[in-house]
């Protein structure tokens, strides 16, 4: 059963997504101006609930 969707969920903690992608040899995104790192989200997040019986 689904039981919640959400657009555009964060991916945190942002240092988590650096880690990431570092071990894919990937760059994570920063703000050109202050180096700071950007959050990156994911389009659609679907939370669904199974019934363990």
């Amino acid at each position: 059963m689904v039981v919640d969707i959400i657009e555009q969920y964060p991916l945190l903690p942002v240092e988590e997504t650096i880690v990431i992608a570092d071990e894919l040899g990937l760059k994570n995104p920063a703000d050109p101006r202050t180096g700071e790192p950007i959050v990156m989200t994911t389009d659609f997040l679907v939370t669904v609930r199974s019934n363990c019986t």
